[in-house]
């Protein structure tokens, strides 16, 4: 009688043990795909020497926590519902033969350190991967991390303001080069104002 009870016991703690597993992992799962996502995109060259020329028209956002400009050639994109601590978005694409994708987060974190940031922590866990350089704006310096590891255009500029930050990430091809795209993520920085 003794046996049975104990290995019901076991039972039951296998049990226990494997639930309490599952929720940890959920937990951590959950976590993870509640971060912004940022990534590359690996589309196939195409060769066309007659690319026309792209609109540089700057565009002008006027947000509640700050200001910048993009070109008019990309276009709007919905935003996925807030989630704390992303107080404002703002997603662009524009797509010919190949694909861009611009997105800016605003955060406030308390601590007002990037040591609070997943994703900068991990690009500066990895510097094989991820070039790093500054760039100033205005009175302020602005941290940059190129992706090396890909072939195509592929940065995120990391921008603080006292409990606010923001990410800027830039990613795309090209078939006329990179130029264009270096000069979008050059506006959007160049032009940035906090307004908080």
């Amino acid at each position: 009688m003794k046996r049975v009870q104990k290995g019901g016991v076991i039972k039951k703690l296998i049990a226990l043990c494997c639930l309490l597993c599952f929720v940890l992992v959920a937990t951590y799962v959950y976590r993870v795909i509640s971060k912004p996502a940022f990534g590359t995109i690996a589309l196939p060259k195409v060769s066309n020497s007659s690319t026309p020329a792209v609109s540089m028209k700057p565009v002008t956002i006027m947000g509640p926590y700050q200001s910048f400009d993009y070109p008019d050639l990309l276009a709007v994109e919905p935003n996925s519902p807030l989630v704390y601590p992303v107080v404002a978005m703002y997603n662009y694409t524009y797509r010919d033969v190949q694909t861009w994708d611009l997105a800016i987060e605003i955060y406030k974190i308390s601590s007002g350190s990037f040591s609070s940031n997943s994703a900068y922590l991990y690009r500066k866990e990895h510097p094989q991967i991820f070039a790093e350089s500054q760039k100033i704006i205005g009175d302020q310096s602005a941290d940059i991390m190129t992706d090396t590891s890909v072939g195509d255009f592929s940065k995120l500029a990391f921008l603080s303001n006292g409990k606010y930050q923001a990410t800027i990430s830039l990613i795309g091809d090209d078939p006329a080069g990179t130029a264009n795209l270096q000069n979008t993520f050059d506006m959007v920085l160049r032009t940035w104002k906090w307004r908080t």
